[in-house]
């Protein structure tokens, strides 16, 4: 692995805890009994998760088409999705 695959890796192993975070948070708030406070709006990390997703996605999309992987005018790849 180079140091651009380590960074990547690292940088969707955090995304995917943060991900996994605001689901418990969420589903803490809708239970009504939650007991945890939070220093910080749910919204502004639904916020700042969601743009981290974008700019990886961005970021996988790029490596993919560098590799040669083609996409139609469409947006979509000339086959299924895995």
């Amino acid at each position: 692995m180079n140091r651009d695959e380590l960074e990547l890796t690292a940088a969707l192993t955090d995304v995917n805890s943060k991900i996994a975070k605001l689901i418990f948070r969420v589903m803490d708030e809708s239970s009504g009994q939650g007991l945890t406070e939070y220093s910080v709006p749910v919204a502004e990390v639904e916020h700042y998760v969601g743009t981290k997703m974008v700019e990886l996605g961005r970021t996988l999309q790029e490596r993919a088409t560098a590799s040669g992987f083609v996409v139609l005018e469409s947006g979509h790849p000339p086959t299924s999705s895995p």
